[in-house]
């Protein structure tokens, strides 16, 4: 499961080089072509005459400063694009229209016009490849690095599975399991609280306990332990990618897990600006 083409956005308003060293040394491992997308936003401030003679200026500087950038990478480099719109959008249409496996983005607290997490969520929801949100300030992966993988108990799971533990045996990683029962949001999927049968919680935590041991036992070679907590996905995520040991979260994306991406969980990883999150594009599945 490596990533044959990355498609690297990068934020003109920062300095690119700590982001660009960390995606040189993964093209690297992956023997991946990088290509590398820009997009300047729109300053509703100007009027259509001012903007495009503002724009034509700036997109000559910063195309000149991104192909210099790309020069000085000691990887195989693909496309240099440099677009002027809705950031969002533009990425999304870029990212989708050729043979990206890998889109990267850096994170940087969420504090920048370029990557709100609001806009990360969005990009996030739409693109059909794997998405990898870098710190750029923290070091490369070591060796062996410890990797938590976000579980739902669902149809998408096994998949999600396959594919981290395919990503980590290559990269050398070892992952840790985490499912969280969110009481609501298990009662709203078929449950109402005030007709559960007594005990109702307890069981699904059972339920869940079993699951991520059998899978524990499946994946023995690069599963090292798991975990079921109880609360709020968001708090329990944030609460997790905290810990300095941890290299990597991963989290699953398909259309049944698009409330847990782009709701207060996805925007709330992105907001907190700590580690690195690899979001996989789980493939569709059979509806039931």
């Amino acid at each position: 499961m490596t990533y044959p083409r990355i498609l690297l956005a990068l934020s003109l308003e920062r300095d690119p080089e700590p982001l660009l060293q960390r995606v040189v040394k993964l093209a690297n491992r992956w023997s991946a072509v990088v290509d590398v997308v820009a997009i300047l936003p729109l300053d509703e401030t100007l009027d259509l005459v001012e903007q495009e003679a503002h724009l034509a200026a700036l997109k000559a500087a910063e195309f000149e400063a991104l192909q210099r950038h790309m020069a000085s990478l000691s990887i195989r480099t693909g496309r240099c694009d440099l677009y002027c719109g809705q950031v969002a959008e533009e990425l999304i249409r870029r990212c989708n229209q050729g043979d990206t496996s890998l889109l990267v983005l850096g994170q940087h607290g969420g504090d920048g016009q370029f990557w709100h997490p609001h806009l990360a969520s969005k990009i996030a929801a739409r693109i059909a490849c794997d998405l990898l949100v870098l710190d750029p300030e923290r070091a490369y992966w070591p060796r062996q690095p410890l990797w938590l993988l976000a579980l739902p108990l669902d149809d998408s799971a096994a998949m999600l599975l396959e594919g981290a533990a395919t990503l980590a045996r290559e990269m050398g990683a070892r992952l840790q399991l985490l499912h969280v029962v969110e009481p609501v949001a298990v009662a709203h999927s078929g449950l109402e609280l005030e007709y559960a049968p007594e005990g109702w919680l307890a069981e699904y935590q059972e339920r869940a306990e079993r699951q991520l041991a059998a899978w524990h036992l499946a994946y023995g070679d690069v599963v090292l332990g798991w975990q079921v907590v109880t609360g709020s996905v968001a708090h329990e995520l944030t609460r997790f990618a905290e810990d300095p040991d941890l290299a990597l979260l991963i989290l699953g994306r398909d259309a049944r897990l698009l409330s847990f991406l782009v709701g207060s969980p996805m925007h709330g990883l992105l907001a907190h600006g700590r580690g690195d999150l690899l979001i996989l594009s789980v493939p569709p599945y059979p509806s039931e």
